[in-house]
């Protein structure tokens, strides 16, 4: 009997990272108006 190597396929791979950068598009820009909401309140704190 053969032996199978156990591992990832050529499309599971493709799926993973997809599923990677679908997450990051969502997830990077809320970040970032994080942050920004954050500056604009540290700003309004300094300036009182």
């Amino acid at each position: 009997m053969k032996e199978r190597i156990k591992g990832l396929t050529l499309i599971e791979l493709t799926v993973v990272i997809a599923l990677i950068f679908l997450l990051m598009g969502i997830i990077l820009p809320q970040g970032l108006k994080m942050r920004e909401r954050a500056r604009i309140a540290k700003g309004k704190i300094a300036a009182s």
